[in-house]
């Protein structure tokens, strides 16, 4: 809701990587990334302007404390970037791997010889 407010916009047009409404994704680090859609009327100045207010940084870590219900020892806003780009959702990812092996045992008059291919 703070960038939202902060950019003017309703919070259902602020969405995470995945493009989930009213949510922004949390990174690594506490990295914060989320994509404002449909900005009409709103110059990426502007919005820049109002998103790197003192104020709204505040905002940010004050939203965060009443989350968390205690305010950590190192928490604040770092760096911030607000970059113009066309939205594309990021697909979740999934892996699948098949393996398959096969052995083959071999016995001759000298030894066994076990051959494994995968």
């Amino acid at each position: 809701r703070d960038i939202a407010a902060a950019a003017g916009v309703d919070a259902s047009l602020v969405v995470d990587l995945m493009g989930q409404n009213s949510t922004v994704t949390v990174g690594q680090g506490g990295s914060i990334s989320a994509f404002l859609l449909d900005l009409q009327g709103v110059s990426a100045r502007d919005l820049a302007t109002n998103l790197y207010k003192e104020s709204f940084r505040e905002t940010l870590v004050n939203s965060t404390i009443a989350v968390l219900g205690s305010r950590p020892e190192h928490l604040g806003v770092g760096a911030m970037t607000v970059e113009p780009k066309k939205f594309v959702p990021v697909q979740p990812t999934t892996t699948s791997m098949t393996s398959t092996s096969t052995a083959t045992f071999t016995s001759t008059s000298s030894g066994s010889v076990v051959t494994t291919t995968t």
